[in-house]
């Protein structure tokens, strides 16, 4: 039976409460014509959450996958520009939190969205000064997540089981921009700080793989635990066969013995087998034959590169990610990994958003508070670590080429410098470098008197450029 089953099978749920129990709570009641949430049972998302856990610890497959999509999304770090040094001291206290650690707590974002599909943190606020501190809950003691009625795209509410301290379950609200214009700092004190158009709220939902009308998002290896622990299953069963394929035993027949006699002679060798290199005494009547055990098995390997390659492709990860290029050459690995990059830069782009909420609710408790200047630039810049991997010396070439057409065509009359600028930028992002160029500045054609970027990656002699005028202070 598969570990995880199809989770696929349409129920009929009339409601999610006891008949005896509508007079005290109908929240969870649906109309018949109503569509059911998407979401997993209760059960089934429990048992989803164990299965992923064990195949993390005990399947290799499963084990890398995730950690691929950790490594990758933060693996070299994320750094935070902000225009305003305000702003920046504000995010570099909050990020530099021994409590909570940025760094590290980014890599476990990265890491638990993959492994659980969500990634629940309370946010706890000093009172006096706005400096936040992060929380972690697992999403094993989340009871349930509710959206909010009037638009589906936001979480309302997460509800926590109860816990050893506490008999009866709690409700943390998700921070979200505040709608109510009377809503204050403290809602006991009307003069107190209005938080109307900022973030409130106790605690971060983040979640994945969870489409838009369910509330609680999905493991990386939902869809492929049943073959991943098949995989595992087929290899331990052939490393049981070839185990006994490799040994052996003694044949011993002894003519004319008794049945007693015979489990007599059993009795002594197994308390005292003989030992390689020792030598046997016996007469006519008793004979002693080797043998090597054979079985007749078929060669599974074909089945488990089906496997394999069905669960991998499930994943999104190329083979060759798993030391297995299968006679692939360079440009054949390079355009097979070009799917995988797209689907861990969008992973990438999700984490860049949450840690956008987190930033943008930690500048909000400052402003409340009047510890900063509302008038003061907000805005940053969330620097993610880059994934792709080019030919450098090759894309250097390309642009070499591109800009001395773009100088021709500028010659020529064809375009103008705005025109050259856009697209010679346009190469520059393809290397991950955003370029923002002002209108006083001049195409930088690379003809003879101009050079290329030098953190490109490449040198002139990469791409036969020969110059001694550097380019703008932007491109540098």
């Amino acid at each position: 039976m598969p570990i995880l089953g199809r989770i696929a099978k349409r129920r009929l749920v009339e409601a999610a409460v006891p008949v005896d129990d509508t007079a005290s709570d109908t929240s969870r009641w649906r109309r018949l014509t109503e569509k059911a949430p998407r979401n997993l049972s209760d059960y089934d998302h429990k048992r989803m959450l164990d299965i992923a856990l064990y195949l993390y610890r005990f399947n290799p497959l499963a084990h890398r996958g995730v950690e691929i999509m950790r490594d990758f999304v933060v693996g070299s770090g994320i750094r935070i520009e902000a225009k305003d040094k305000s702003i920046q001291s504000v995010i570099d206290r909050f990020w530099n939190n021994p409590v909570h650690k940025m760094d590290r707590l980014l890599a476990r974002i990265a890491f638990e969205l993959s492994l659980y599909g969500e990634f629940i943190s309370p946010a706890l606020v000093n009172r006096h000064n706005g400096d936040v501190e992060l929380s972690y809950i697992s999403p094993l003691q989340v009871k349930d997540v509710t959206l909010n009625r009037g638009n589906l795209l936001l979480f309302d509410s997460v509800e926590i089981m109860p816990t050893d301290i506490s008999t009866e379950s709690s409700k943390l609200k998700v921070i979200n921009l505040e709608t109510d214009v009377e809503a204050h700092l403290d809602p006991e004190d009307p003069n107190s700080p209005s938080t109307y158009g900022y973030r409130t709220g106790d605690c971060f939902y983040f979640s994945v793989n969870r489409v838009g009308d369910a509330s609680r998002g999905l493991s990386d290896l939902l869809a492929v635990a049943d073959f991943v622990d098949s995989l595992d299953q087929l290899i331990f069963n052939s490393l049981e066969r070839m185990t006994h394929e490799t040994g052996w035993l003694w044949d011993i027949e002894m003519q004319g013995a008794s049945n007693e006699q015979c489990q007599q002679k059993v009795a002594e060798l197994e308390a005292a087998p003989p030992r390689p290199g020792s030598f046997l005494v016996h007469n006519e009547w008793v004979k002693w034959n080797p043998m090597k055990i054979g079985l007749e098995a078929e060669n599974v390997t074909d089945e488990s590169l089906l496997i394999r390659n069905y669960a991998l492709g499930g994943m999104g990860v190329p083979v060759h990610f798993f030391s297995e290029p299968q006679g692939a050459g360079r440009a054949v690995a390079e355009s097979m990994a070009a799917p995988a990059y797209q689907s861990l830069e969008s992973r990438q782009s999700e984490v860049e958003g949450f840690v956008r909420e987190i930033l943008d609710f930690v500048i909000d408790q400052k402003l409340v508070r009047k510890m900063l200047d509302s008038n003061l630039d907000r805005s940053y810049d969330v620097i993610m670590p880059k994934i792709s991997l080019r030919n450098l010396q090759r894309t250097g070439g390309a642009m070499n080429r591109t800009a001395q057409a773009l100088k021709t065509a500028q010659d020529e009359g064809w375009i103008d410098s705005e025109q050259g600028k856009k697209v010679f930028v346009a190469m520059l992002e393809q290397l991950g470098l955003g370029v923002d160029l002002t209108p006083s500045q001049e195409l930088p054609g690379v003809a003879s008197s101009q050079r290329l970027p030098s953190d490109v990656g490449f040198s002139q002699a990469d791409v036969g450029v020969a110059s001694s005028q550097e380019l703008p202070k932007e491109l540098r």
